[in-house]
């Protein structure tokens, strides 16, 4: 984003908002065990559901055999082709 050409607020405006620092009125201080616990229990629930699986040993394998097997049909086919006459 440029910010030489972001949108300016007037300076009436900005003397009647208050300053960053200061708390409002209306918002506690801390947030509440429970909701303190939620999140924590939320960021896990996240970061489980995002691991990797740990049992892809027959996935896996099937791709490695795919692909020696593909690589066996290239190196096949490619000295049939060196082989044929001219």
């Amino acid at each position: 984003m440029n910010t030489l050409l972001a949108p300016q607020t007037p300076a009436v405006q900005s003397a009647s908002l208050p300053h960053p620092a200061q708390r409002l009125p209306h918002q506690p201080r801390r947030r509440s065990l429970v909701d303190r616990i939620a999140m924590r229990i939320a960021l896990r629930l996240l970061l489980w559901s995002n691991r990797h699986a740990t049992n892809d040993g027959p996935h896996r394998a099937r791709l490695h055999r795919s692909a020696q097997l593909r690589e066996h049909r290239e190196r096949d086919w490619e000295r049939r082709r060196l082989l044929l006459p001219l």
